[in-house]
């Protein structure tokens, strides 16, 4: 008899825990169809569920590494300056010469890097393209200041104009050499980030084009290698 009744209880209790299973499933199912309801009634679009699904993965925490720039002195400016097609034929491109101590740049300070290219075609005379390269901004503020005032407007230019399509800020000079003739040598000179632009080349005539197309390439190559 006492081992009758003790079966009958532990149906009792085995009933009981499946009710109660059952009871927490059907509430589960009854939650999900309530949302999934209530999503309906919203009539959430695709793509505003798409933008809360990126919203949550940005907020997710993510192991990729972030890079590490790199310092202004270990940039390679080779890959930058005279390219071939940057200058029209007949250009002869000079190597690259990194010694500044002989030239209109060796007063300044705080260069962090600095490459220096010549190039020449016969019956116009050369020219030179130097990029100068600061960490500092107020320093390349100042070279820029010094180049201007101390190399360019001490000297009483025939012409001047503002680069409205190249750099931060620059200009462009022109200067007729020999007042008969046509001969002349132009300059153009800009920032951009954290490069120092100057550029001379003497030319058989007024036009800057040459100059002017080249400083926007040249542009185009630092803002992608040394602006943040």
């Amino acid at each position: 008899m006492m081992e009758i009744l003790f079966k009958e209880s532990n149906r009792s209790k085995l009933r009981s825990i499946q009710i109660k299973e059952q009871g927490g499933i059907m509430k589960k199912i009854a939650a999900f169809w309530i949302i999934l309801i209530v999503l309906v009634g919203c009539s959430q679009s695709p793509a505003a569920i798409q933008r809360a699904i990126a919203k949550t993965q940005t907020a997710m925490p993510t192991n990729t590494p972030t890079p590490t720039p790199i310092p202004l002195s270990e940039i390679n400016l080779e890959n930058s300056l005279l390219l071939k097609g940057d200058l029209p034929e007949g250009y002869v491109v000079e190597p690259f010469e990194k010694d500044i101590s002989g030239t209109i740049f060796k007063n300044i300070k705080g260069i962090d890097n600095v490459l220096l290219q010549r190039f020449s075609k016969e019956g116009e005379g050369g020219g030179t393209v130097a990029v100068l390269l600061f960490e500092n901004i107020d320093n390349r503020n100042q070279a820029y200041d010094d180049i201007i005032k101390n190399e360019l407007e001490s000297t009483k230019y025939t012409g001047k104009s503002e680069l409205d399509d190249v750099g931060e800020k620059g200009y462009v000079y022109y200067q007729q050499i020999y007042p008969d003739t046509d001969y002349s040598i132009n300059f153009v000179t800009f920032v951009r980030c954290h490069a120092f632009v100057y550029m001379v080349k003497t030319m058989g005539g007024k036009e800057t084009t040459v100059l002017r197309a080249y400083a926007k390439k040249l542009d185009e190559r630092l803002t992608e290698l040394v602006c943040p």
